[in-house]
């Protein structure tokens, strides 16, 4: 959910939904994902990553770098002149690095993604259109998975029906849903797959800048109504461990929707630890959602769309659908299991102040 404020949409399970949204309103079977006890396992060797210096790019990045020996190549994928940034980490641990004039060119970026099985996106709000060209790119190349820009709240949940700041999101994961299909099929080339890896909000991120309503300098807090409604939150060191555990088990991620959570807090759960941590009583402010929601509407017809995805997005995360069903988190399925708790996010933030 980007790039700051919707990479935090952009900019995070047992088991994804068994329908699969193409757009609002409407469910489309998903192509059938390969069995984990199949005999003839998928495995991912050759990744590209997009958008590595992101605020979710970044820990993805680390977290590949850390698993290395697991893979025969990484890539990153940038334009010239963001390239000489990644020069050290490069010449340190042998990243490739590959450029692109354009991300709207799809014959340049089909040549680039020769070769590799796996295209990472993680991009900010301003560029989620782009995946379209590089979704078309990475069937053109014969690439075996696609990993869209999700990594927050669950876009494609019927809870949040035609909530307008997902419209983007939807629309990639209905093309997804399409080129998927189109790849079960014996009649083309295409090989494409995906994994859509939803996080819930990033932990230490969303602390860090206020995004959750915490002022950690100030000691305020925020409450959205009374503070009460529970949130999935997953710490970006997580997310960089859990995008790369789910490409180690890309079976059990195929084609599916695959829900991560570090843990689940309410506002009042944030702000308890922070007083113990801090050994001090925090003032505390409550605003309806009712005005979160005015707030947005308001932003909209000045054009101020930062204030206005911010509030949008706060408005559903703490207004009873940000978290993720028990039953729909797929930590287990996957084979992960996160570090970082809220306490330890919560040490981690202060100790950054």
């Amino acid at each position: 959910m980007t790039n700051v404020v919707i990479a935090y949409e952009s900019h995070d399970n047992e088991r994804p939904r068994q329908s699969y949204k193409t757009r609002a309103g409407s469910n489309t079977n998903p192509p059938t994902s390969s069995s984990p006890h199949n005999t003839t396992m998928t495995k991912l060797k050759k990744i590209i990553l997009i958008g590595a210096s992101g605020s979710i790019g970044t820990p993805i990045l680390e977290a590949l770098i850390r698993a290395k020996s697991s893979f025969d190549a990484i890539a990153i994928l940038t334009r010239p002149s963001s390239a000489p940034q990644f020069d050290k980490i490069s010449s340190e641990h042998g990243i490739k690095i590959l450029t692109v004039a354009s991300y709207d060119n799809t014959s340049d970026l089909t040549a680039v993604f020769a070769g590799y099985d796996t295209v990472i996106a993680a991009l900010g709000a301003a560029a989620l259109d782009t995946q379209l060209k590089l979704i078309d790119a990475a069937v053109a190349a014969g690439v075996e998975r696609f990993y869209p820009s999700e990594f927050g709240t669950a876009t494609d949940s019927p809870a949040l029906g035609d909530e307008p700041i997902f419209a983007d999101k939807r629309k990639i994961q209905a093309y997804l849903l399409r080129q998927a299909s189109s790849s079960s099929s014996s009649t083309n080339n295409n090989k494409l797959s995906f994994t859509a890896l939803q996080t819930g909000s990033f932990a230490d991120w969303a602390l860090a800048n206020g995004f959750i309503g915490f002022d950690i300098n100030a000691k305020t807090a925020k409450f959205i109504d009374d503070g009460t409604a529970v949130a999935s939150f997953t710490s970006l060191r997580d997310i960089g461990d859990a995008t790369v555990t789910s490409l180690l088990h890309p079976d059990a991620s195929k084609n599916a929707f695959i829900r991560v959570q570090g843990f689940a807090a309410s506002q009042q759960d944030i702000l308890k630890v922070l007083e113990s941590e801090t050994n001090s009583k925090w003032k505390v402010t409550k605003t309806p959602i009712s005005d979160v929601l005015k707030r947005a509407d308001e932003a909209l017809e000045k054009k101020d769309f930062t204030t206005y995805a911010v509030s949008r997005i706060q408005a559903v995360l703490w207004g009873g659908n940000g978290a993720f069903e028990k039953d729909e988190i797929s930590n287990q399925k996957i084979g992960w299991a996160p570090k970082d708790d809220l306490h330890a996010v919560v040490k981690q933030v202060l100790a950054s102040k």
